[in-house]
């Protein structure tokens, strides 16, 4: 046995024999030596499977699992180990993707800093095409991979999710717009006759799965006194509710229409981009400085002079057909995408995402609680939707809109989900449609305005909490809110 491998043994016998026959003080632990030894535990463990992913792929490369007449290295490491198949598959692809282009995120997940589920978000969001690959390589300033590691380090791994899907949207588009229409040819639903009833399986797209979603959440009241079903259980009375509601009140066949009331949530320049110009799969948008684009044979200057792409190709980087400027005096040529990365990693010019001040206002379209959408979908939603216009100023702050209402209702209840996007509690992610609207100032204590800075999104939950514990809610000079206790210390995600 190697020696590392009964160092191994030895650390977890002793861990294991220290908590056999609980409770803790059973064994010599007292409350706070156990709560220690705990998140230790998971700190440790998590360490550990990061070295695994890393080391997986050594063990892959030098090929001696194939003596065993597996089909895979997977299916060897799922055999071996006694893991599903799926998890052995998601190990590879992480320790793959953390030697190829992730050393950062790597050198994080060995020391500990971040989770072994930021980690895998890494492997499985980010670095997932050439493009995504390419700005990661770029440094910190230009949100590259230490943009992702530093956020990784203070985000927990619900909102580190969150925050990479947008990055990837921003990184590589032309990714999602293909990854949608891959999905889309994976939807169905399978309703089946079974024993005692009927089962229910399927998958569909973000956008149709937060379209039912939302219908769902329209339909199912809440809970009644005394009624102990789950949320699961209640969900599934809605789905049944709702196909009523469509047969009984006439709406299959008769050529009604209503919207879906699905939120998605966009800055006005990315709106704008997406309907004014073309979104298909296969075009990108290449935005350089005009010396960039005349280093590389574009004619930046609008006088047609140059040529960016040869007659063969189609493409004439001069005219209006080609491109065009946008006000900060750059050109916009609109090249293949494929066409473009190429010539740009030849250049050594890749595309590079925007610095960006919030990490909440990627620009990309967003369907709250769902994640990015691609241009495609927006363009469809923003085809027949009604469009709302939320202003937002420095650090994600709504403008003011008085003190009308004591309740937050119709376009301040929009604007402020819209902002917050899931409860704000330390730690807690729970969706719109779970919460309400706090007022940070007492409304009749305080006088408080029904104004969208003075509301803040929590889960029932939660707004039950701060007003039984007296927690004091106030906004952070850098944006987000800081929550405080009685005492005036802060409120960490633990609690």
């Amino acid at each position: 046995m190697h020696p590392l491998v009964a160092a191994l043994a030895s650390v977890v016998d002793a861990v294991v024999g220290a908590v056999q026959g609980s409770p803790a003080e059973s064994v010599g632990l007292s409350q706070e030596e156990a709560r220690e030894l705990l998140l230790a535990v998971f700190a440790q463990s998590g360490r550990l499977q990061v070295a695994g992913a890393r080391l997986s792929t050594a063990v892959d490369d030098e090929g001696l699992w194939a003596l065993d007449g597996a089909r895979s290295f997977g299916h060897w490491l799922a055999a071996a180990t006694g893991m599903p198949y799926v998890k052995a598959r998601s190990v590879v692809a992480t320790g793959r993707a953390l030697r190829d282009h992730l050393p950062a995120t790597l050198a994080a997940g060995l020391a500990g800093d971040v989770s072994v589920e930021q980690v895998q978000t890494m492997a499985i969001v980010a670095a997932t095409s050439e493009a995504r690959c390419a700005a990661l390589a770029a440094p910190a300033e230009d949100c590259g991979e230490e943009f992702l590691v530093g956020h990784a380090r203070e985000s927990g791994a619900d909102g580190f999710r969150r925050l990479a899907r947008r990055w990837a949207a921003a990184a590589d588009p032309a990714c999602d717009e293909r990854g949608y229409q891959d999905a889309c040819d994976r939807e169905f639903v399978a309703l089946s006759p079974t024993l005692g009833g009927f089962h229910l399986a399927g998958f569909l797209t973000t956008e149709h799965g937060a379209t039912l979603g939302c219908a769902l959440d329209a339909v199912m009241t809440a809970p009644a006194a005394g009624d102990a079903r789950t949320t699961q259980q209640r969900r599934a009375q809605a789905l049944v509710d709702l196909s009523r509601l469509v047969l009984d009140h006439g709406l299959v066949g008769t050529g009604a229409a209503v919207r879906p009331h699905l939120s998605v949530v966009v800055d006005f320049d990315t709106l704008r981009r997406v309907l004014e110009g073309p979104h298909t799969s296969d075009a990108a948008v290449v935005r350089a400085h005009r010396g960039r684009l005349a280093d590389q044979g574009h004619d930046a200057s609008g006088d047609g002079a140059g040529r960016g792409l040869s007659e063969d190709d189609g493409h004439d980087a001069s005219g209006d057909q080609a491109g065009s400027r946008n006000p900060d005096g750059d050109a916009l040529v609109e090249v293949p995408f494929d066409t473009a990365f190429r010539a740009a990693a030849e250049r050594g010019c890749l595309f590079r995402l925007a610095p960006v001040a919030d990490v909440e206002r990627f620009a990309v379209a967003e369907v709250l609680g769902a994640g990015p959408i691609p241009a495609g979908v927006l363009a469809r939603l923003a085809c027949d939707s009604e469009v709302s216009r939320i202003v937002f100023g420095p650090d994600s702050q709504v403008i003011n809109v008085g003190r009308a209402e004591r309740t937050y209702a119709g376009p301040r209840r929009k604007a402020v989900i819209a902002r917050d996007g899931h409860c704000r509690y330390p730690g807690c992610t729970a969706p719109p449609a779970l919460g309400e609207i706090h007022h940070i100032d007492q409304w009749v204590r305080d006088h408080g305005e029904t104004d969208i800075n003075a509301g803040i999104l929590l889960c029932w939950y939660h707004h039950d909490l701060i007003h039984r514990l007296h927690v004091e809610i106030r906004p952070s000079p850098g944006g987000g809110w800081l929550f405080l206790t009685r005492r005036g210390t802060p409120v960490t995600a633990a609690a």
